[in-house]
């Protein structure tokens, strides 16, 4: 109840007074404090006195200053001193009350109450513990009504707290600054403009102790002034600081003071500063603003004004404190606190107790430097001279450089201005090739323009600065370790499009600019050989370097495109800006592209030295050249305006070319032309121009010259670009000019041999002397009107016709041995060979024939530096096969070529492509027509596979091995079937035909197609190999195949069944039309089974010649002879595929007689079916007829008498002979025939003159089968049989039990008593061929044993 009296009491005065003056005075009686004291509860007795005693002191200290704390009223408020005695002292309870009555309106009592709330924020801090009712109850009176403390007294007692002297007097809680900063925040967070008053306040904390200016909790207040600053802060990860200059890190003494609010229950909670929270987002970005957006000017004067007067006061460095460098850094973003901060910088720095916070205010000033603030640049001007020795400071220092050129790249050729300055400068500074580099690091390309920049304005200076900044330029290099983008530089350098370059063409000095840009440029081409250059060059001599390097890539690149950039700098600036003479011209063209002598590029500075200049020099040298670099030169040549003349531009082509071609990396184009520009270029730069002042006769139009010197050194110079670009350049050259064609070929054959003129030559020398004779003439009758002939000629000898894509011309010899010599030097035939597309070499080698072209190729093989794979696989394997006999694989070079091509054709990582042209190339031999050449193929193919028996084991067992085998197949296959149409061996041919075969089983009906026609061709045309590689017709009637040989033709001949049976089952399950139009006799045939399918003829009759041989012992022919001849009816019926109602004949005579001699009875009777008898009496008159053939035919004759008689007697031409043959006939053992002997009166001379029949058959036989093998006897009469076999025959027939009733069963018995000898034989390894010529010999002796002995038997009976 007194505690409220003494409010209300309190309050009464305040509603009678009057308005209130400028200043407030404590109202109210002393009984009134008296009243106040005994309602104070007992537990806060203790601190009423305190509290009283120290609002007395403070009041009567204020009081006397109170004059004295007064501001202007242009703060927007009056701030008055006397707020404390305007202060009542109340119990911090009393504050909550307050509160609730002043949520609508501030009244004079309550603004009293509040400013004793701030003098209880006053205590010293030792003296109580955190009254956190006060606390709390002011912050949250900030978050109901914060305008309450923009009240003038409110402010003024809040800003007192942050006063310094009061601060430096009464050691307060950091929570009272704390809630101070705060409480002013929040109540003027939405004012736009703060009273200049909190800058003061701010600024004198700052410099001095910063009391309250480094706490944490400060931070929004603190945030909000210096936003004025517009201060860039440098991120937290790159500066590691303890002490902050915002304010955003709390010092040590604030981190050791928990500040913790206890309540008095004594439960142990807690509540901190930091989970009350004042009501003030700190982190959002609205939050903090420019407060002093009226007052900038001011605001700026204040802090520059501040910071000269403690530079005025503290001259000598130890006096300066790092708080005062913390608020440098806070005022960083402005120009003027810069400049003044950097020129005591290096001072600062060098003080140990200042290092840290200087550096870190070095990298504010470099943080928040202007390229647009003039100013600025000289805070540029002044960093740049900072000399530092410490490391760490070195370090620092250029790690500031760094950021200030990330941030503001505009800067960034100003301070490398300033520092070349400095450094080629009297006083320089030691610091500057670390900046420099420092500069390159971070901006390479950039910094490189912006010192060719820099050189050029040197360039331009009165004094002669060459030496200088070759110099500075060498020793830039290598500080940055030849880590420099010199490419960059040179184009920077060589740039027209600079306002330098209207200064230079101004200059008077225009020459020895002239010459120290060349001389520069020289320089920089000898600096990019670094030292990892030059090693990986001296060990690329050696052959110890890998050929793509790719420094050594880089290099070429590099020094390539400076090149260029240096020759179009010649081509479109220098004539133009410079205006030079021819001689000085030509003598700057040499010294670019380093034809010149090696004392001028070092006569300015002995640069290179002597020891080394030869090897920079012929590193730099042998590099590429462009296509683009070659188009400048020739453009030099052919511009009027350019003085240099077309002889001389051609000779610098040639020497530009000729040292490009000398490179020893093969991975890099050493000279790049794929544009066909250059050859009309060159043609017409040697072209011949009469004066311009002749004027020919009327009419008269003069045929192109060409200077004959010009004209072939151009040949010779596009042949040294086809040898590096052959698959574009050269491939065009090879097409398209004769010429150039037969150079190319010298120079891959290595054969320059003079050439002969021809008759075409002669007649092209007569008609170009008479057009030459003629052209002079008419310009002599101009000039020295002289009559011309061809002694005194002088254009003969000088021009010649220019028509480079006519005929070849006839090449002199000055030209050839030239050819010969680049050609052994720079190794084009070697180039030249290694292009596929087109493959010159295998051009050249199918061109000239095998047989010449193995000379050369010979030692193009044997030259080759141990790797074969520059050649085509071809000319590889045409060595081999022209070697085949003679291939030792001792020898180290065949032995690595054979090995080559094995690991070739073997491994699993070769190329496919490559391996079917090796296999495809040696194929393609087995269907030669030459023996030797077709030899040559099986012998290669037996050494790459390795086999040595004769069995062919290459073919069916090698070649399925390879990994490729499915690829090469397409090729393998038509290879094989071509050569069983030109081969002459029958194991061959065998083994031919099983491998086409078994991996065509699989085929379509297209692709059989093929096989089928050529394997019928086999069958059809060479019947004589065809019955060598099939068994004979005994084998397969006595089951007799214990032979190798007769096993492999009955191999043979089951695989010639399958590929034509399976032919014919993809045949009847085509369903697409057929369109086989480019085959010619192609019929269909009508089978029983009603299809009709396309057949060729020779199909046709392969198909049949083939079931001549069918047998039970072969099922495979079987279904086909069921199919073509099936049992009980007719066989199939042809017609042609336009004309489908007329039939064709698809039997000939010749296959009809084939038919009834084999022993298959549905052939036999298929032949027999509509015969006329004129072919009746033609097939009776043929030998080798079975038997029961035979017997059929003559019942067919004796059918034909008897309904025909009248056209059998017209077929009859002998009829003696006739009867004769059928006599012989029925002695065989024939049937039937005896009627048409008797109906047709045939009587032959054995009728008339009885013989001994036994005699007579005997005699006949013989006769008969000798003279069937007479043939053999002439080819095998150098061959001699062995007594034992001989013996063996001869016992066997006067011994033997058995009658042989015909010649057949002879013949057979004796071939396999040969092929029994053969399997007995002891030599394996012998040829069959030889075994059967061995054996016929011996048959022919023993038949010529056995008439012997027939005549003595005659004769003795």
């Amino acid at each position: 109840m007194d505690r409220c009296k003494s409010v209300s009491s309190a309050r009464a005065p305040k509603k009678s007074s009057g308005p209130m003056g400028n200043e407030f005075f404590p109202l109210g009686a002393k009984g009134g404090r008296e009243d106040s004291k005994k309602g104070v509860t007992s537990k806060g007795n203790s601190l009423v006195p305190d509290r009283k005693r120290e609002a007395t002191t403070s009041a009567s200290n204020t009081s006397k200053k109170a004059k004295l704390m007064r501001f202007d009223e242009m703060f927007g408020f009056p701030i008055h001193g006397s707020w404390d005695q305007y202060a009542i002292d109340c119990e911090t309870t009393e504050l909550i009350t307050i509160i609730n009555e002043i949520c609508n309106q501030l009244d004079d009592n309550a603004l009293r109450v509040l400013c004793g709330s701030v003098k209880h924020l006053m205590e010293p801090y030792a003296r109580s513990k955190f009254d956190y009712v006060l606390y709390l109850g002011l912050l949250y009176l900030s978050k109901l009504q914060p305008t309450a403390f923009s009240h003038d007294i409110l402010t003024s007692a809040l800003l007192y707290l942050l006063r310094r002297e009061v601060n430096i007097k009464i050691k307060q809680s950091p929570c009272s600054q704390a809630i101070a900063s705060n409480l002013l925040t929040k109540a003027y967070c939405d004012k736009m403009n703060w009273p200049e008053h909190f800058m003061r306040i701010y600024i004198e904390d700052a410099i001095n102790e910063r009391i309250w200016t480094d706490n944490d909790l400060c931070a929004p207040f603190i945030k909000n002034i210096c936003s004025v600053f517009k201060t860039n802060i440098p991120p937290n990860c790159t500066m590691q600081f303890e002490p902050s200059v915002f304010g955003v890190s709390t010092s040590q003494q604030h981190r050791d003071m928990p500040l913790s609010l206890e309540d008095d229950s004594g439960d142990g909670s807690s509540n901190t500063i930091e989970s009350i929270g004042f009501g003030i987002d700190a982190e959002s970005p609205y939050f903090v603003l420019n407060r002093f957006s009226d007052t900038e000017a001011v605001v700026e004067k204040m802090v520059i004004d501040a910071i000269k007067d403690q530079l005025n006061k503290r001259q000598q460095t130890d006096w300066y404190t790092r708080n005062f460098l913390k608020f440098l850094c806070s005022t960083a973003g402005l120009s003027e606190v810069r400049y003044l901060s950097i020129t005591r910088l290096e001072l600062w720095i060098h003080n140990a107790k200042l290092i840290k916070h200087a550096q870190q205010l070095l990298y504010y000033i470099c943080f928040n430097i202007k390229e647009t603030i003039q100013k600025d640049h000289e805070v540029l001007a002044n960093l740049v001279k900072i000399r530092l020795k410490a490391k760490p400071s070195l370090n620092m220092f250029l790690l500031c450089i760094k950021e200030l050129i990330t941030l503001q790249p505009n800067v960034l050729k100003l301070i490398l201005k300033l520092v070349v300055q400095n450094e080629l400068s009297n006083t320089r500074n030691p610091n500057n090739m670390g900046m420099i580099a420092t500069m390159f690091q971070v901006s390479p390309d950039q910094s490189s323009h912006n010192l060719a920049e820099i050189y050029k304005e040197f360039l331009l200076q009165r004094e002669d600065c060459l030496r200088t900044l070759r110099v500075f330029l060498r020793e830039l290099l290598r500080v940055l370790r030849y880590d420099m983008n010199i490419l960059k530089f040179c184009k920077s350098f060589m740039n027209d499009k600079s306002d330098l370059m209207e200064q230079v063409e101004r200059s008077e000095f225009k020459d020895r600019i002239f010459h120290s840009m060349v001389d520069i440029i020289c320089l920089c081409m000898l600096l990019s050989v670094s030292p990892q250059i030059r090693e990986a060059c001296i060990l690329l001599r050696s052959n110890k370097e890998m050929k793509n390097n790719p420094l050594l890539l880089n290099f070429y690149t590099q020094m390539s495109q400076i090149q260029l950039e240096a020759v179009s700098w010649m081509y479109e600036t220098v004539p133009n800006l410079f205006k030079i003479q021819c001689l000085e011209y030509s003598q700057a063209l040499h010294k670019i592209l380093l034809l010149d002598s090696p004392e001028q590029y070092s006569r300015c500075d002995q640069w290179p030295s002597e020891p080394e200049r030869g090897t920079i020099l012929r590193i730099v040298s042998e590099t590429p050249v462009l296509e683009d670099t070659l188009l400048r030169i020739i453009l030099i040549g052919i511009t009027k305006d350019i003085p240099l003349t077309v002889p001389e531009t051609i000779d610098v082509i040639m020497m530009v070319i000729k040292r490009a071609a000398s490179m020893r990396t093969l991975n890099y184009p050493a000279i790049q032309a794929n544009k066909y520009d250059v050859i009309d270029f060159l043609f017409n730069m040697v072209e011949y121009h009469y004066p311009e002042n002749i004027t020919l006769p009327l009419g008269y139009i003069p045929p192109k010259f060409a200077i004959t010197v010009l004209y072939w050194k151009a040949w010779i110079i596009m042949l040294m670009i086809s040898a590096h670009n052959p698959s574009t350049f050269g491939a065009f050259c090879w097409k398209h000019y004769p010429t150039m064609k037969s150079l190319i070929e010298m120079c891959i054959t290595n054969q320059f041999i003079e050439q002969n003129a021809g008759k075409e030559e002669l007649q092209m020398v007569s008609l170009e002397r008479e057009q030459i004779l003629q052209l002079e003439s008419y310009l002599a009758a101009q000039t020295s009107q002289a009559i011309i002939t061809e002694e005194n000629a002088i254009l003969i000898s000088q021009l010649m016709l220019m028509d480079p894509m006519g005929q070849a011309r006839r090449i002199p010899n000055n030209v050839l041995e030239q050819v010969k010599g680049l050609n052994k030097t720079l190794k084009l035939g070697y180039l030249l060979c290694r292009c596929r597309r087109p493959d010159l070499l295998l051009d050249i080698i199918q061109r000239q024939g095998t047989t010449k072209s193995m000379p050369w190729l010979s030692d193009l093989v044997q030259s080759s530096e141990g790797d074969f794979s520059h050649l085509p696989v071809q000319c590889l394997c045409e060595f081999m096969l022209f070697n085949a006999n003679f291939v030792n694989d001792e020898h180290s070079r065949d032995g690595e070529l054979v090995c080559y091509l094995r690991n070739l054709i073997m491994e699993e990582q070769a190329h496919k492509t490559t391996v079917c042209e090796v296999l495809d190339y040696i194929f393609r031999r087995l269907s030669s027509t030459v023996q030797q050449s077709r030899n040559a193929a099986i012998n290669g193919l037996k050494i790459i596979f390795k086999d040595n028996t004769n069995q062919n084991d290459w073919l069916l067992k090698s070649i399925p091995q390879i990994p490729c085998f499915q690829e090469a197949l397409s090729f393998i296959i038509p290879q094989l079937r071509s050569a069983c149409q030109v081969e002459n061996s029958p194991l061959l041919i065998m083994s031919y035909i099983q491998f086409v075969a078994a991996h065509t089983i699989n085929d379509g009906v297209i692709d059989m197609l093929d096989h089928v026609i050529d394997m019928a061709q086999l069958i059809v045309e060479r019947s004589t190999m065809f019955q060598h590689i099939i068994p004979a017709t005994g084998d397969l009637l006595l089951e007799y195949n214990s032979s190798s040989l007769a096993e492999y033709q009955f191999q043979t001949l089951k695989c010639l069944f399958v590929m034509f049976n399976n032919y014919i089952i993809r045949l009847r399950e085509h369903q697409e039309p057929y369109e086989w139009t480019e085959y010619p006799d192609l019929l269909m045939v009508q089978f029983e089974d009603g299809a009709q399918l396309p057949l060729h003829l020779n199909i046709i009759h392969a198909f049949i010649i083939l079931l001549t041989q069918s047998s039970s012992q072969m099922p495979e022919s079987l279904p086909i002879l069921d199919y073509w001849f099936p049992l009980g009816r007719r066989p199939p019926v042809g017609f042609l595929p336009n004309m489908p109602h007329e039939a064709v004949q698809l039997l000939p005579d010749w296959l009809k007689l084939k038919m009834i001699r084999s022993s298959v009875d549905r052939l036999i009777e298929a032949a027999l079916l509509d015969l006329s008898p004129d072919q009746i009496v033609l097939f009776v008159q043929n030998f080798g007829t079975p038997v029961v053939s035979m017997s059929k035919l003559l019942a067919l004759l004796d059918h034909a008498v008897n309904e025909e008689l009248e056209l059998v007697k017209n077929a009859i031409l002998n009829k003696a002979y006739l009867a004769q043959l059928i006599e012989i006939q029925q002695k065989r053992g024939a049937k039937n025939g005896h009627f048409t002997v008797k109906a047709l009166e045939l009587y032959s001379h054995s009728q008339t003159v009885p013989d001994h029949p036994k005699q007579i058959n005997t005699v006949l036989n013989l006769l008969n089968f000798e003279k069937n093998m007479q043939l053999i006897t002439r080819t095998t009469s150098f061959y001699q049989g062995t007594k034992e076999i001989e013996d063996v025959i001869g016992n066997l027939l006067k011994a033997s039990p058995y009658s042989y009733k015909s010649t057949s069963q002879f013949r057979r018995l004796l071939h396999h008593l040969l092929n029994r000898d053969l399997c007995l034989s002891k030599n394996r390894s012998e040829l069959i061929i030889s075994h059967l010529k061995m054996g016929w010999l011996c048959l022919m002796r023993v038949i010529d044993k056995y008439k012997h002995y027939i005549s003595q038997q005659t004769t003795s009976q």
